[in-house]
């Protein structure tokens, strides 16, 4: 993943960091990408017209379980972390 999307996500203008979260669950683990963007228009620029359409590699049906057809997409109205202020 992080040799696929995250480095797809991070050559996008308008990204702002991406995050692979996992949880272990039993014998299979759960994965989440988390991408942090200027704008809805620069997730745009990474996944076309369609935004809310997941976006897979050829790899991935060989990893994962499922592929779930639709990502969500949050406003960020806070950002609070240390070290790092926001303009």
């Amino acid at each position: 993943m992080k040799k696929t999307g995250v480095t797809d996500h991070r050559a996008t203008p308008g990204n702002q960091g991406s995050m692979i979260l996992t949880q272990e669950l039993g014998d299979e683990a759960e994965f989440l990408v988390l991408s942090l963007w200027d704008s809805l228009d620069a997730v745009r620029a990474f996944a076309g017209e369609r935004p809310e359409v997941a976006i897979y590699y050829p790899n991935d049906e060989r990893f994962l379980l499922e592929l779930e057809p639709e990502v969500r997409h949050y406003e960020v109205p806070v950002v609070e972390l240390p070290g790092r202020h926001r303009t």
